[in-house]
């Protein structure tokens, strides 16, 4: 039976369910926000020495501070059952996503580029992760990737290593190392999965398959690294390489960090992406408007249910924070593998053959220029406006979250504080319309947002038409508070935005019920909505992971059809 009560969090429902855990969706009463609740099994306090060994290891995940790392809220103890609250992620894992399809090379990028230095700072603390997985890498609303349970395997390896030497691991994910039962795991281990997970990011596929997890763990150990160019022939030769050398069956041949393994990935896409950067402008000018705070809504963490594989050698617990179910013996499940299972394993290693790149022409570094627009609603022009007049009618405020405000020919929108949308309206309503604007991303993060809204009501009830400088877009309806994606369950990526410090070309319609976005002259998304019929125009950004982001705004137009 569902609790619904525990500790201080109001539970509002089930969202996970395995083999040592139940994850509940819970309300933290205290600081009204939703977190994810990771209840364990009552068996484990049988243990005396597991709950000091839980307190302990709770409180150093809890300790971790990272833009890219889950956050662990709370832990405790209800009903002789011990918990751990974390901050509830709704984007779903990266699981989720590799089902639907492969992943560009351009995507893969983003998200290994923000994972790796989360894991060099906690390997830097000691501690090794080993469980990296696709179903461990989560996603808020706004398609940020972190990576969830670090502690979690050493603590429950901790708890069944009291009554036998056990390992636990995924099978498709497990270094050789792992796979022997060596006690001396480092940080390559995780290299080793990233790798993995490198691999089936680019090709929907593991790198191995088996009928059983034991087979498909020993092939860790005695099956050479695949080529990944004989599954995707389009992707950079250099992509070969980084995979067989994260995966090389001895770590020593390995990236030493994530890091170094960042690098690699890093230099092939300088080679494929345009970086120009504009000037950073001059410190923001202090205004008399009166201060004004406009939030967003944090995103928060979907956990999702998994079920366990049993063979004779193997057994699995819970696969927390992954989507994956166990159909067959080759989907991920996290497994125990017993000393007499490991003895049986061969000791002679297959090297790994490092593939050293091809050598290839330096690419051409394009400019990114603004694209022409595509003419979605034709009509006659009711607004341009170049922000070349003050006094053209946009609003103008500044407080310590963030400011609007005319500037050098410009509208600049300044979000200050993370977790802050800031935007400027033209206070000029309209029913149905097309909105055009240069969007040019000064500084900051490219964690970001950088918007256009339509049908403007208050700071409650508007659309909101937005892309990230890392490559991601949506259409966002704000209803009485609330923010909701419109036309798909996550941001979704395209190579149409020009990423970085560069500029964008935005054009949207917002005609009926149907809301239409465009960027740089190719059509994003489409999408009907009844619910906000008018209102007026503007223009926004915000950072999701630091402060200090700056857009230039220049050349809008409104015109109605």
């Amino acid at each position: 039976m569902m609790p619904e009560q525990i500790g201080r969090y109001k539970v509002l429902e089930e969202v996970g369910r395995g083999g040592m855990a139940v994850v509940y969706l819970a309300r933290d009463l205290s600081m009204e926000r939703d977190v994810a609740i990771k209840v364990l099994p009552a068996q484990l306090l049988e243990q005396d020495v597991f709950r000091k060994r839980f307190e302990r290891e709770a409180k150093v995940i809890a300790n971790f501070e990272h833009p890219s790392i889950v956050p662990v809220y709370d832990y405790g103890e209800e009903n002789n059952q011990l918990y751990l609250v974390m901050r509830y992620m709704s984007g779903g894992s990266l699981a989720d996503r590799i089902k639907q399809k492969p992943l560009s090379f351009e995507e893969t990028s983003q998200i290994f580029l923000r994972l790796a230095p989360a894991l060099d700072q906690v390997h830097a603390r000691g501690i090794v992760h080993r469980d990296l997985k696709p179903g461990n890498i989560l996603f808020d609303r706004y398609g940020n990737a972190y990576i969830s349970d670090f502690g979690i395997a050493r603590l429950i390896e901790s708890s069944t290593n009291l009554t036998g030497d056990l390992l636990i691991g995924t099978p498709a994910y497990m270094s050789p190392e792992q796979v022997r039962g060596e006690k001396d795991i480092d940080a390559r281990s995780d290299v080793y999965a990233l790798g993995a997970i490198l691999y089936e990011m680019l090709t929907g596929k593991q790198p191995y398959d088996s009928t059983t997890p034991i087979g498909l763990a020993l092939k860790h150990i005695t099956e050479p690294v695949p080529r990944i160019l004989s599954v995707r022939a389009d992707l950079p030769p250099e992509s070969q390489h980084i995979i067989s050398k994260a995966m090389a069956k001895d770590r020593q041949q390995r990236f030493r960090t994530a890091g170094d393994m960042a690098e690699a990935m890093q230099a092939i896409v300088s080679k494929r992406s345009p970086s120009p950067v504009t000037e950073r402008s001059a410190e923001l000018p202090s205004t008399d408007q009166p201060d004004r705070r406009k939030y967003i809504l944090a995103g928060a963490a979907l956990l999702v249910v998994v079920a366990l594989s049993v063979c004779a050698l193997v057994y699995g617990w819970m696969n927390w924070g992954s989507s994956q179910t166990a159909e067959k013996a080759t989907e991920t499940v996290p497994v125990l593998l017993t000393d007499s299972s490991i003895a049986a394993i061969p000791t002679v290693l297959t090297t790994a053959q490092v593939i050293e790149p091809s050598p290839t022409a330096p690419a051409v570094q394009p400019q990114a220029t603004s694209a022409p627009a595509v003419s979605i609603a034709p009509g006659p022009a009711v607004f341009r406006d170049d922000f070349s007049d003050p006094n053209s009618g946009w609003e103008r405020f500044s407080n310590d979250a963030g400011s609007a405000d005319y500037y050098r020919g410009h509208y600049r929108v300044y979000a200050e504080l993370p977790e802050i949308i800031a935007w400027g309206v033209a206070n000029r309503a309209y029913s149905d319309v097309t909105l055009e604007v240069e969007a040019t991303k000064v500084s900051g993060t490219d964690n970001n947002y950088i918007g256009v809204i339509c049908r403007y009501q208050d700071e409650d009830n508007y659309y909101l038409f937005a892309i990230q400088s890392s490559g991601y877009y949506a259409i966002e309806k704000h209803k009485a508070g609330k923010e909701e994606l419109l036309g798909s369950e996550f941001l979704e990526y395209s190579d149409t935005i020009h990423q970085g410090n560069t500029t964008n070309h935005f054009q949207v319609s917002c005609i009926g019920d149907t809301l239409t976005f465009y960027l740089n002259g190719l059509k994003l998304q489409e999408v009907k909505d009844t619910d906000i019929s008018s209102g007026d125009v503007g223009l926004a950004a915000a950072a999701f992971e630091v402060g200090n982001t700056e857009i230039l705004f220049d050349n809008f137009g409104a015109k109605i059809p």
